[in-house]
């Protein structure tokens, strides 16, 4: 299933301001810290993904999105990969990063399910931690009209959400922005469509 940009016509300029970048322009990659739903898959070291335990889990050493990061950087030659914490929000080191973007991406997404824990439980975790992705988001937005004070900002330097999960579980606080369902998971595939979308550079 191909990349999915929401109808908008707002959202559809910046997405398309993304693309005209010049490459020397400064990309801002901002993506959550933790492993994202199809991760597993994805991982070659992982033989038997459905077997992973939350310990497992807990022990990746690498940044799940790299291989995003280093797609983007086909086309973006200055990228800066900076993570956030769903739970913590904005920081300062972020709004350091904002203030140097000609582009920012933001990055949402459903997290790997942990093995052994209860159904509802599940819900409500996973609910918070999408809910929070969308606050960091916004934040970010809010970061760069403030930096200049005006909500024209966002057409100057656009922001564009690339979200993975089940769309029907995309917090509704993401239409805002040039919001592009991915995927269902983070997939290989996905980052191809990615590139595709954003890019229109061969994988």
């Amino acid at each position: 299933m191909p990349a999915k940009v929401d109808n908008d016509d707002h959202p559809c300029r910046r997405l398309a301001k993304l693309r005209d970048l010049p490459t020397t322009s400064v990309l801002l990659l901002l993506t959550p810290v933790m492993v994202p739903s199809g991760f597993l898959n994805y991982d070659k070291r992982v033989t038997k993904p459905y077997e992973v335990s939350k310990a497992r889990i807990e022990q990746i050493d690498t940044d799940p999105f790299e291989p995003l990061g280093r797609a983007l950087a086909k086309r973006y030659h200055r990228i800066r990969h900076v993570p956030y914490l769903p739970s913590v929000g904005l920081t300062s080191t972020h709004e350091a990063f904002i203030t140097q973007a000609d582009g920012v991406v933001v990055v949402t997404s459903e997290p790997e399910p942990k093995a052994g824990g209860r159904n509802g439980d599940a819900a409500a975790a996973l609910r918070d931690c999408l809910e929070n992705q969308a606050e960091f988001a916004e934040s970010v937005t809010d970061n760069l009209w403030a930096s200049t004070g005006a909500e024209s900002d966002t057409e100057s330097v656009p922001v564009v959400n690339l979200h993975f999960g089940l769309q029907q579980r995309k917090p509704a606080a993401l239409d805002a922005f040039a919001s592009v369902w991915v995927a269902d998971k983070y997939t290989a595939a996905a980052v191809e469509r990615i590139m595709q979308l954003l890019v229109d550079i061969p994988e």
